[in-house]
């Protein structure tokens, strides 16, 4: 039988207010900063057209125009997502407006010579634009295919619907983020600010098993999580964030000026921020998440002087003991289950299940080697 696995690298030692990762560790947006007078102009804008002289994002890409005079179109292509677009009136025309983006392996696109405009049909209103371009060849850096934009702005014969690009539908701007600089807010479809561009980060919370959506938020202070409507339920001030249901969430705290986790804790707050569960010493890392079959991450806690590894699930029950160097995870698909490889402080292996049970002797080997024996004697013994 194949065996699927799933290796999750820890970090041992980092600064808790500079995490990145997929359920929620702070992070900065990596913009270029703002002065604090502009800090404050944004933060006090209710629309977006008071800040229209800071949306400059997109300033620099290749712009394709059938519009004499456009300049004032510039600032909506920083709102634009990769498929959205918008219908603007100028004068006695309308034009639409949407990035178009090219990905090619050592191909990078270098003008767009002419959009070619096939309506489906007097009433239908639906736009279909064909791109004509020309590419400058590259070298190829690395693996993953570049992508280049551009912006476009392209008259408009009549009202439209809809509106597809090479094949692909692209949707009526209708809200998003906004990013000013190093600062994020949320502007809806009138572009109205309805949230504060304060914010370090703002991006799609990671959740599982519901169907509301959240937002993770960072400022300076800390990272908290909005709602679908863009409501805060947990304030910015913690070091990271995790999902667990739409009432529990596992947060993360301590000092944000040392490298040491010697003060980290870890708690559970409901919805209305309420802590559900006492905090208890220990770091959760942020690339982790409960979204696994067991409900289980690996954390650490500080020992004197070392950081030790140990397993707990998401009421924060300690499955496994932090005291272990490292710890590995390893997927059974078969059995919707997960082991652990712990090393201990003489560098020696060996595996602990899921309920925390010492399942092989220590040995003086590998990772790799004591996860393939362990696979090897659950597929002998029927399990996979």
């Amino acid at each position: 039988m194949k065996k699927r696995m799933m290796s999750i690298m820890i970090l041992s030692v980092c600064l808790c207010f500079l995490l990145t990762g997929c359920s929620g560790g702070v992070n900065n947006s990596g913009g270029e900063k703002l002065s604090q007078f502009e800090k404050d102009k944004i933060e006090n804008a209710q629309t977006v057209y008071e800040i229209s002289s800071l949306l400059t994002r997109t300033s620099d890409l290749l712009k394709y125009s059938e519009c004499p005079n456009d300049d004032e179109f510039s600032m909506y292509f920083d709102l634009l997502g990769t498929y959205d677009y918008f219908v603007m009136p100028y004068g006695d025309e309308k034009y639409v407006l949407f990035l178009y983006a090219f990905s090619g392996y050592g191909e990078t696109l270098s003008s767009i010579t002419e959009i070619v405009k096939e309506y489906d049909s007097p009433n239908e209103g639906n736009l279909n634009l064909t791109v004509n371009n020309q590419i400058e060849y590259t070298e190829q850096d690395g693996f993953a295919p570049e992508i280049t934009s551009a912006r476009c702005i392209v008259k408009l014969d009549k009202d439209i619907k809809s509106l597809s690009v090479d094949g692909t539908a692209y949707n009526e701007y209708s809200g998003g983020y906004i990013n000013v600089g190093d600062r994020f807010g949320v502007a809806d479809a009138n572009l109205n600010i309805i949230v504060p561009i304060q914010y370090e980060t703002i991006r799609d919370f990671e959740t599982f098993g519901t169907d509301k959506h959240y937002y993770f938020i960072a400022s300076e202070s800390g990272a908290g999580v909005m709602n679908e409507n863009y409501e805060t339920i947990i304030s910015p001030k913690y070091d990271n964030i995790f999902f667990v249901n739409d009432s529990k969430f596992v947060v993360g705290k301590g000092p944000r000026d040392e490298v040491s986790l010697e003060n980290a804790q870890i708690g559970i707050l409901n919805q209305d921020e309420e802590l559900i569960h006492e905090y208890i010493d220990g770091f959760i890392d942020g690339s982790e998440s409960f979204d696994n079959d067991v409900h289980q991450v690996v954390f650490g806690r500080m020992s004197g002087d070392k950081y030790l590894q140990g397993v707990l699930d998401d009421d924060l029950n300690i499955i496994i003991e932090p005291q272990y160097q490292n710890i590995t995870v390893f997927k059974i698909e078969s059995q919707k289950d997960q082991f652990y490889v712990v090393e201990n402080d003489k560098s020696e292996f060996a595996v602990m299940d899921s309920s925390g049970k010492q399942q092989t002797e220590f040995e003086p080997t590998s990772v790799y080697e004591v996860q393939t024996n362990y696979y090897e004697s659950l597929e002998k013994s029927g399990i996979m």
